[in-house]
């Protein structure tokens, strides 16, 4: 597998610094930048919809309504941050 170059990674890295929704900003913080598993589960929860599922999460979702697509990305992305952080997160946090 190739190698992504620095040059290439800042060149990405300001790609989404200037475009990414919220969403997918705090995943890159999370990511690749060391940053809080908190800030994900924040800003997830401004996309959880009444019934505990999730619309507009997915990337090019524009439904605001809960679907199964959004629903299973938030899960995977909170099953993400359980598996690398299971310390960092308040399981009492209404997201979950």
């Amino acid at each position: 597998m190739k190698k992504l170059s620095l040059d290439d990674f800042r060149k990405l890295r300001r790609l989404v610094y200037r475009g990414a929704n919220p969403a997918i900003f705090a995943d890159w913080r999370f990511t690749f930048e060391n940053g809080n598993p908190g800030d994900v589960l924040s800003v997830m929860a401004c996309y959880q919809n009444d019934d505990g599922g999730f619309g507009y999460y997915a990337g090019d979702n524009w439904n605001p309504n809960s679907s199964p697509d959004a629903t299973n990305g938030a899960v995977f992305q909170i099953n993400r941050i359980n598996r690398f952080y299971p310390n960092a997160t308040d399981k009492n946090n209404p997201i979950y």
